[in-house]
């Protein structure tokens, strides 16, 4: 179960730097950005891929399907994803991989992919979609949009280049149904209605919320939103090495048992501290007495609480010195 998601990362205010240096308006304050694309494992809760792109050519749909054709993972394997990945490339390259996919799209009537298909006029649908996409407009394409789906040359797909005469047959499955009174999601996968009804779908779906609350603590605790570099090379290094880490500290603490001794709610790892204890740990490691690091994670549990929301901190950062702790 691979969830993959961007991020944008703020880093030290340099004009020089071209490809990452953004200027809003003219009395704006100016800023640089590198931005992240990561695969995230949910099941054993570690980073197995990412790619980072300078801010002026971010390309989340280019770096999935990088990270989708080197992948080396053989199992069954199901990649989960938000709206910002609704593309007809990205849905074969993952299934020519031989994976499946469960990727939100925007609802009808928006100006995504839905848009252009022909959908039942329903409140809630679950169809298998099948389409011919194609590169020419002649009269028997604009006269069948229910069978054939135009592609602009400048809407990419790997499997049909600019100028091919042919037709490339895709199909899909086109989930949609209701998460409140009046609003809907859209899901399009290559799961099929027998091994995956609707209400699995939204399981799977749900489950995306993990990268979400990984990067989190990759951002707040391993201390990923502060950097001591001020060149994008050298800033680099230190995401790599704090995805390392990241992966280091959760390894760790997935082998920490928790005990119930039924309590009100049901508890969890409080990870904020396990990591400060996996950080102490590493530095630590050749000490001749190691902290028992399992026994001190133990103590530090949080309740689980489900339905809790925390707004974004959203703030101008700078470089921080080095002899600054970060995280």
């Amino acid at each position: 179960m691979l969830a993959v998601d961007g991020s944008d990362l703020c880093i030290a205010h340099n004009p020089n730097d071209i490809e990452n240096y953004f200027v809003t308006s003219k009395n704006a304050k100016r800023y640089n950005l590198l931005h992240l694309n990561a695969m995230y494992d949910l099941c054993s809760r570690v980073y197995v891929d990412s790619i980072v792109q300078t801010g002026r050519k971010e390309n989340e749909f280019q770096a999935l399907t990088d990270m989708v054709d080197r992948s080396d993972i053989k199992e069954k394997t199901i990649v989960i994803a938000d709206r910002g990945y609704e593309s007809y490339n990205i849905f074969e390259h993952i299934a020519k991989k031989g994976w499946n996919y469960v990727i939100r799209v925007k609802d009808i009537g928006s100006n995504g992919i839905t848009s252009g298909l022909s959908l039942p006029n329903q409140e809630t649908f679950d169809i298998e979609y099948s389409t011919l996409l194609t590169r020419r407009q002649t009269n028997e394409i604009k006269a069948h949009p229910e069978k054939y789906k135009f592609m602009p040359q400048s809407q990419k797909f790997d499997y049909l280049s600019v100028g091919d005469k042919g037709n490339y047959p895709i199909t899909f499955r086109v989930v949609r149904f209701a998460i409140s009174e009046n609003a809907y999601e859209v899901i399009i996968t290559n799961l099929t209605k027998k091994e995956f009804p609707v209400e699995k779908i939204k399981e799977i779906y749900r489950m995306r919320w993990g990268i979400e609350t990984s990067f989190r603590e990759l951002k707040y605790a391993i201390g990923l939103t502060n950097f001591h570099s001020k060149k994008a090379a050298y800033i680099l290094q230190e995401i790599f090495a704090r995805l390392t880490m990241y992966n280091f500290c959760e390894i760790i603490t997935t082998h920490v048992v928790i005990q119930q001794k039924g309590r009100k709610y049901s508890y969890q790892v409080n990870f904020t501290m396990a990591i400060s204890i996996c950080l102490y740990y590493f530095r630590s490691s050749n000490a001749i007495s190691p902290p028992n690091v399992e026994a001190l994670i133990q103590k530090n549990i949080l309740p689980v609480r489900n339905g809790r929301k925390d707004p974004r901190k959203v703030r101008t950062k700078s470089s921080v010195s080095f002899i600054y702790r970060v995280a």
